[in-house]
């Protein structure tokens, strides 16, 4: 995470980022949230040939995969943040929500009552979500 100045979304400074992070990293999808995020996207999908640009729904059915297994590493111990003060904020305020199907999904406190954000946690869980939904490698057949 990179602190950008300013009160606004720099735009740009994301754009340049994960463009640098495409071509240093084996990226193989980049979720988003749809909203304010339509220029944003069709400049990644042009200068990112062969990564797949996938919205993902900030509803239960769209966080649950990714939010379930940031659950399960985070019991197992498998997943840390590396002292980093922005997702150590955002944990610290997260709420999770379940509906009647067992499905999760992060929840920001409530902006009337608190400036406290979940940005972090909610990327987080979207980057799972990529990872819960990539296709699996099909295992060579043993030959005879």
């Amino acid at each position: 995470m990179t602190l950008t100045e300013g009160d606004a979304i720099d735009y740009g400074a994301i754009e340049k980022q994960i463009i640098a992070d495409c071509r240093r990293l084996d990226v193989h999808r980049i979720s988003y949230d749809r909203m304010f995020a339509g220029q944003l996207v069709q400049r990644i999908e042009q200068k990112t040939r062969g990564v797949d640009v996938v919205p993902v729904a900030q509803t239960y059915l769209g966080m649950s995969p990714g939010s379930k297994e940031l659950e399960r590493l985070l019991r197992e111990g498998r997943i840390h943040h590396g002292g980093n003060p922005i997702l150590r904020w955002n944990a610290s305020v997260v709420e999770v929500y379940r509906d009647g199907n067992d499905n999760l999904r992060p929840v920001k406190p409530d902006r009337g009552k608190s400036s406290a954000r979940i940005d972090g946690i909610a990327a987080t869980v979207m980057a799972l979500d990529g990872y819960v939904r990539r296709p699996l490698k099909r295992a060579r057949a043993a030959s005879a």
